[in-house]
Formats: structure tokens, sequence, C-alpha cells
């Protein structure tokens, strides 16, 4: 029999060692579960849900195991520490004294992905590039795949950093243009994604100097056979040439130029990630004068704010109402992309064109909140 859905279970069941009712069974019908699940919950009336549910409920909570240990950190003592202050249950002290000198992804695959897969595209391993000049721009085409979502790209050639592109989605085709030299040069790019995890690549291609193509050389002129007139003999006066009168072409005025529109309005989106907390608390400063009150966004929501280039946003995100969080401050621009992590959790800030179809993303009880919309 088909069980539950973990992201179902994990809602209907904010505590793992809650009893299964039938007020459980009423909130998964209003939700529109498949059948098999709503025999299922029957079938387990009066059981813990954990017991019910074990592959929905990992030993240790996921947003504790990723706020305190990385996928490539073996666990530790101080790790079991920080999850008793933290005030983890039994189990999930017994269960890290048991995994102590395990990597992290390895005692809880299920609450890491898998690391980042990238490929160079071009140029090719071992491939030859000419160029008649010093210095040769290579593009380094790569393709990066992730099954959570990717944060980054870093770029090395020949063991030197060269930037970093910002990316994200779980899906990535893109390039960069790097300035080599003559010889050999290996490239080396590193995929991260939003847990930290990284994969990587690397080519090594060759740039040889190539002569340019030899200029053609024009032969003399020889003169056109015929007569040759001896010098001593005078040559008869040929009347001049008259020459047409070519008109002088109107004189071109240039057009007056047409002043650039100022851009319009800019959307601000700010949208969470799909992995870390649910839900956040968020409150807008704009020019220094509050533009929202407490909004809570919670993962799938999606804010939007018209807003105009130049203006400075003081953005604050928290967990719990009255308790500091974190503070990002922003100036507004064109291709603005910017990222806030809070705790596991990372938000999305980016702007693009203000619409009447971004304005629908606003819930209607958010945009009685918003000034300016």
């Amino acid at each position: 029999m088909t069980k539950c859905k973990c992201s179902l279970v994990r809602e209907l069941f904010t505590n793992p060692d809650e009893e299964i009712s039938f007020g459980h069974i009423q909130q998964a019908k209003e939700r529109g579960v498949p059948q098999e699940c709503i025999n299922y919950l029957f079938d387990n009336i009066e059981k813990i849900a954990r017991e019910a549910f074990p592959e929905c409920f990992p030993p240790c909570p996921c947003d504790l195991v990723r706020d305190i240990i990385g996928p490539d950190t073996e666990i530790s003592f101080g790790h079991v520490q920080q999850a008793k202050e933290r005030g983890a249950s039994e189990t999930c002290i017994e269960y890290l004294f048991d995994k102590i000198g395990v990597k992290g992804k390895e005692a809880f695959p299920e609450c890491f992905g898998k690391s980042p897969i990238i490929t160079i595209l071009s140029p090719q391993s071992g491939q030859i590039l000419t160029t008649t000049k010093s210095v040769l721009q290579t593009l380094i085409k790569y393709k990066a795949e992730d099954d959570i979502g990717l944060e980054k790209v870093e770029i090395y050639c020949d063991g030197k950093s060269k930037g970093e592109q910002v990316v994200s989605g779980k899906s990535v085709t893109s390039s960069v243009s790097l300035n080599v030299g003559v010889g050999e040069h290996t490239v080396r790019l590193i995929a991260y994604d939003v847990e930290g995890q990284t994969g990587e690549a690397s080519v090594t291609f060759t740039v040889v100097k190539q002569a340019p193509p030899p200029t053609e050389e024009v032969p003399p002129s020889l003169p056109e056979e015929g007569i040759t007139i001896p010098p001593s003999e005078e040559q008869p006066s040929l009347p001049p040439e008259e020459k047409e009168e070519v008109p002088t072409p109107p004189e071109v005025v240039p057009p007056e130029e047409i002043p650039t529109v100022p851009p319009g309005p800019l959307a601000l989106t700010i949208e969470l990630s799909q992995r870390g907390l649910r839900r956040v608390y968020v409150r807008i400063d704009k020019n220094g004068k509050k533009l929202t009150e407490k909004i809570l966004v919670k993962r799938g929501d999606t804010l939007v704010l018209e807003t105009s280039i130049g203006d400075r946003l003081t953005i604050q995100l928290k967990l719990v109402p009255g308790i500091f969080g974190t503070k990002k401050e922003i100036t507004i621009r064109e291709g603005l992309h910017e990222m806030i992590r809070l705790g596991p959790t990372k938000i999305d800030i980016y702007t693009g064109m203000f619409t009447k179809s971004t304005a629908k993303v606003v819930t209607k009880q958010k945009r009685r909140k918003l000034r300016g919309l």
C-alpha cells in the first residue's frame, strides 16, 4: 500500500512523537491526498507518527543536522554537545554517538542531497588553439546540475582564481571568457550547491602562436606594347580634356538626439529556497522610512515590491517576531541579484520589470500591508 508523502506528513505532524488521530485524517482529506494515504492513516490510528512513517522522520531533524554538521564533516563529540544544547531528543543524541567519525552525508543521507555535477563542454581536453597574437581570448563553456539547487561556480586557470559566477536552479548551461597566453593551460571549475556540497571538472588545452599569412606583392606594371616615339621627335599637343562638373551633394544635417526615457519601476522579488526553514518574517525600510510591517513569507511564496532605481532598502529577516535575525542593506539597480542566509535557509532577492502580472503574485493579505503598491 502506498504511504503518504513525507512533505505532507511533516506538515500534519510537527511533533514526530504525536499520535495519529481522526483530526489528522480530516486535514489530509481537505488537502485532497490520494485514498491510499487516507487508508494508511486509518490503519495507524493512535500510533506515533515517527513509528508509522519512519522514512519521513530521520533520527535527528535535518534542519539541526545541516546547521551543525557539514556534508563532508566527520561527526565528533562537539557535535553531540551542540545537539544537547539545542534540546535534541534522546534518539538523536544516541544516533550521533553511534556515528562519531562518520561524515555527515553518510550518517544522514536524507538530509544532504547529491554533490553537483559539472561538465566542461568546450574546449576539449588536449585541444590545440591557434592565435596570431600573444594573448588569446578563450570561451569556456560548461553545464552544471544538482538535485537541490546550484549556488555558484568558481573559476581557476593554472591554479589561480579568476573569480566566480553566481548561478541558480537545478541545471545551468553558461560560459566564462578567459585571456590566456601561448602555451599549455589547465582550467578548473568548481560548482557549489545551496548546501555547500561541491563538484568539479577540469580541462587542459594548448595555445599556439601562428605566423600571419604573407602579404602578396604586386609586380610593377610594364609599359604597354606599341610604337616608341624617339625623344627627338616633337609630339603634337593635345587639346585640354574637358571635365564634367560634379554637383556638390547637399549637406546632411544630423538628426536631433532623442532623449532617453528613464526606466520604469522595477519589481523587487523576495523568494525562499526550497531547503531549510519553511517561513520567515520580513520587514522592509525604504530610504529610511518604514515600507512594510512584519510580513510572514512561507516557502513557495513570492513577495513582490514595486521599487525604483536608486532606492535604498533595508531588509530585516527574522525567524520569530521580536527576536533579532539578520539585516541586509541594498540599493536598487537593474540586474540586482542578492542572497541572504538565515540559518540553513537562503533567501533570493532580485529585480525585474514591474508589471501587473508580477503584482498579482502577492496575496491579498500581504497586499494590504504594503505601501506603494
